[in-house]
């Protein structure tokens, strides 16, 4: 299998960024090639220091991965700023074949901006061209979009019209945010169609799992699998993940998410 590059943050609690991405690739049989782009001191509830890293060391360390890894697929996460951005998309934009799984981390579970302002425009320009699919959250397709959270079918088309008319063909828009006994990711694909994703709402909430939903969706596709049905595999663990963690509060042993 070819490997999986993972570019984004680490997490001190370990419940989300490059951590949540290695455990996630590790439980489908994927090696992860970490590129750091920032150091968080976090627990679950609060982000109580960001280091980004400068962007030359960013730069420097992806494409030494690039040398040293046959990659199958490139997942990125969080970065930080806009020269950050810039760099990183140079680099990419001389990669042919390698699909891109780009999950927008702008604002953290607890509130704390992750990406600044500025370098959201440069993430739409610069980056979102270059990606596969595009996987952000109710919120960030607002917010990437300038257009109010998505409430129904026909608000959530009109964004994915927006990311495509930005570049990228495929965006998965997470329904987790949302309400109601079941939680619902829509795929729009290139060519205006869509597929719809659909499972119960568990109780409680998880940080990471966008990652591990990106993360799953780029280690499927690096594997020559589907687009479609990467996606529909990445949601399932992510529902595997929220039931294992119920089963572990009510103190029954845990399994591997790749069961």
């Amino acid at each position: 299998m070819a490997d999986v590059i993972v570019i984004g943050g680490t997490d001190s609690s370990g419940g989300a960024g490059l951590s949540r991405d290695i455990a996630t690739l590790a439980s489908l049989g994927a090696k992860a090639v970490p590129v750091v782009t920032a150091v968080t001191a976090q627990t679950d509830d609060q982000v109580k220091k960001i280091q980004v890293l400068p962007p030359e060391m960013v730069e420097a360390q992806l494409e030494c991965a690039l040398r040293t890894r046959v990659v199958g697929a490139i997942k990125i996460g969080m970065l930080g700023n806009a020269l950050t951005v810039a760099l990183i998309a140079g680099i990419l934009s001389k990669l042919k074949n390698v699909p891109i799984v780009l999950d927008p981390v702008l604002i953290s579970s607890s509130g704390t901006r992750l990406l600044d302002v500025d370098a959201e425009e440069a993430l739409k320009h610069q980056l979102l061209p270059l990606s596969e699919v595009v996987t952000p959250n109710l919120l960030e397709a607002a917010m990437l979009t300038g257009m109010p959270i998505g409430d129904g079918a026909a608000t959530l088309e009109k964004q994915a019209f927006h990311f495509r008319a930005m570049g990228v063909p495929n965006v998965l828009i997470k329904g987790g945010h949302s309400t109601g006994d079941v939680v619902v990711d829509v795929l729009f694909d290139a060519w205006g169609d869509h597929v719809e994703f659909v499972q119960t709402r568990q109780m409680g909430s998880m940080r990471g799992t966008g990652c591990m939903l990106a993360s799953a969706i780029a280690g499927q596709l690096a594997q020559g699998v589907a687009l479609e049905v990467a996606c529909h595999i990445g949601q399932q663990m992510v529902g595997q993940a929220f039931a294992l963690r119920a089963k572990n509060q009510d103190g029954v042993a845990t399994a591997d998410l790749a069961q």
